[in-house]
């Protein structure tokens, strides 16, 4: 068992399972019969009871973003170096680039 209790050992398992997930969506073929930490990790989540409905707004309320915390939207983001090079030389400000590389599922 993962220290720390079942709730620690649930997002364990979620992120065994997220990192083996978008490792084998590069791989030419499926993952048939899952071993070692994948395996532990589908057997916690199968221990896991499903959430009941009386129980669901209290999630979403929990997990909803709150105010302030999606600031970042607001920013009038370009997705354009050369128009974004422009606007900097014009306001006298710093470009800020957030660059990725390779597949979105993170298999480089």
């Amino acid at each position: 068992m993962i220290p720390g209790g079942k709730i620690k050992g649930v997002r364990y398992a979620l992120m065994v399972l997220c990192g083996v997930l978008s490792v084998t969506g590069c791989a030419s073929t499926p993952l048939s019969r899952p071993s070692g930490a994948l395996a532990n990790a589908l057997a916690l989540l199968a221990s896991v009871p499903p959430i009941e409905p009386s129980e669901l707004a209290r999630l979403h309320a929990l997990i909803k973003p709150g105010p302030g915390e999606e600031a970042f939207l607001q920013i009038p983001w370009l997705t354009s170096l050369s128009a974004a090079r422009r606007k900097a030389a014009e306001e006298d400000k710093p470009v800020l680039a957030f660059l990725m590389s390779g597949n979105p599922l993170g298999c480089t």
